[in-house]
């Protein structure tokens, strides 16, 4: 499945998509939509290279969950998880890595029940997204 998102004028943007299944596990996923974008062509975007994509499932969870998220090239990117508090619990990533998609499985055996967020910082840009950790 693919979702298409056309702005209507350059510059920045901020959106969430809900996508929404018959999935007992996850029946709903929260993917978050954030960049700048260059060119408005043909209902097509171009995102800026520092443009960042994160989401996380399940949600909630409560033994391991996955990190998702897409880097417009190749740059350092760090992913932290913190508590509620601000306490950085687990570091995911901290390293080069190469444009495109990718995946993050983490494990939270060792988290107490609450709410968490994770945390993606590449090419100066953050973004955050929020789950809950059921024991």
């Amino acid at each position: 499945m693919w979702v298409v998102f056309a702005p209507e004028e350059h510059g920045a943007f901020t959106g969430e998509v809900v996508i929404v299944s018959d999935d007992r596990d996850e029946p709903e996923k929260v993917v978050t939509l954030a960049g700048n974008a260059l060119s408005v062509e043909d209902n097509a975007f171009i995102l800026h290279p520092s443009s960042l994509i994160l989401s996380v499932s399940p949600n909630p969870l409560n033994s391991s969950g996955v990190v998702s998220y897409n880097v417009g090239s190749s740059m350092p990117v760090r992913i932290v998880v913190s508590d509620i508090s601000g306490r950085v619990v687990a570091v995911l990533k901290d390293g080069v890595t190469q444009a495109g998609y990718h995946q993050l499985r983490f494990d939270v055996g060792d988290f107490s029940s609450g709410l968490y967020f994770i945390q993606l910082e590449a090419g100066g840009v953050a973004r955050s997204a929020k789950f809950v950790c059921i024991k």
